[in-house]
């Protein structure tokens, strides 16, 4: 350990999005601008949510995104605090500029939530984010996004999923049914979005 070379602080900041998520995210909104009209419901307020986390699965599988989420050599995905990061940083400007409040970790007294978006009382919806090869995955689903619901008193939720390999597509393949029962049992609504950020199937467009 001794003989080894020590890495600058520059370097450090390269290998991860820990440091350098703020100016990227803010590039990333100022290129891609995002509104939406006046929200008049609850209902249209979580269409709305969806539609803003659907953006971020399209900036990552459409634009280029999934870069982000690789190290530099793109042999080693991230890990789900840099995707959380990343998540944060490109909706945080979004949010801002449509009045609404968006928050991270928020806690819910049996644990911290990923991400809450406000706006007034009524206007509430839940987000956990998750790697697909988290070993706590289903729990996140069946268990923790439910519960959070609960106790926060509030009727809509999302779960993001994170897919780097062909195992983790196949791991999730029936995950919106898996949502749907979630849902019923709990009486809430949840919908899942599942972001593909596999680096073997992005093709350039010239080459399809």
């Amino acid at each position: 350990m001794e003989k080894r070379k020590a890495n600058t602080f520059g370097e450090l900041m390269k290998k991860t999005l820990r440091y350098t998520w703020y100016e990227l995210s803010k590039g990333i909104v100022e290129n891609n601008k995002f509104t939406f009209s006046n929200i008049t419901n609850e209902k249209e307020f979580f269409d709305k949510i969806l539609d803003f986390a659907d953006y971020y699965r399209e900036f990552i599988e459409l634009r280029s995104g999934y870069k982000l989420l690789w190290n530099e050599t793109k042999t080693l995905p991230r890990s789900e605090e840099d995707v959380q990061l990343l998540f944060k940083g490109i909706l945080d400007e979004h949010c801002r500029a449509n009045n609404i409040d968006f928050t991270r970790e928020v806690n819910q007294a049996m644990g911290p939530v990923d991400f809450r978006f406000s706006s007034g009382y009524t206007n509430r919806v839940l987000l956990e984010a998750k790697l697909a090869k988290n070993t706590k995955f289903w729990n996140g689903l069946k268990k923790q996004l439910p519960k959070y619901l609960q106790i926060d008193k509030c009727r809509y939720g999302i779960f993001l999923v994170i897919a780097f390999t062909d195992k983790d597509i196949e791991r999730i393949d029936s995950l919106q049914d898996i949502a749907n029962e979630t849902s019923k049992f709990y009486s809430v609504t949840i919908k899942t979005i599942v972001v593909d950020a596999r680096i073997e199937n992005k093709l350039s467009a010239s080459k399809l």
